[in-house]
């Protein structure tokens, strides 16, 4: 009985021996899996991100230009008009308008405070040429804005669907 006991304490030093052997294999095999599949997995997210990338380089593209284009248009559509004005709009200075509506007129396109009454006695009369001409400036800008806003929104649905 004495010679199991001598025998028994070794016996399971190498029993723990070996489970511990095999933890740390364990702990180096599966270290190692994981590090290789978790490469893999950020290439695999690199070259679908250079591939969203490029799609949305060609979304850019092709949305600017199209804009581009419109906007052209649109300007161009505007300068027309503008230079239309003295065929629609009679020269005749019975026409004028007050410095009144040019104070009022200019402070609703600044966003600015209602203007001191006191000016409008120094304020110059607006032809009604004058009025024509900035009113159809102010409309050609306002279909460029809009034409600028169409564009981004129809990038930003865009790129969504690139994702």
């Amino acid at each position: 009985m004495l010679s199991i006991l001598e025998v028994l304490p070794w016996k399971i030093l190498g029993v723990i021996a070996l489970i511990a052997a095999a933890f740390v294999g364990g702990c180096q095999h599966g270290k190692a899996t994981v590090n290789t599949a978790w490469d893999s997995e950020r290439t695999e997210a690199a070259r679908l991100a250079g591939k969203i990338e490029v799609k949305q380089a060609q979304t850019t593209t092709k949305v600017v230009t199209e804009y581009v284009d419109r906007v052209k248009v649109v300007r161009e559509r505007g300068q027309d008009i503008v230079k239309e004005v003295s065929v629609y709009v009679s020269s005749d200075s019975a026409c004028d308008l007050s410095g009144g509506f040019r104070l009022l007129h200019d402070a609703a396109a600044t966003r600015g405070e209602l203007p001191d009454p006191a000016r409008i006695a120094d304020a110059p009369a607006a032809t009604a040429q004058e009025v024509a001409t900035t009113v159809a400036d102010n409309y050609a800008t306002y279909h460029e804005v809009a034409e600028q806003l169409m564009a981004l929104q129809t990038w930003v649905s865009q790129q969504e669907k690139n994702q």
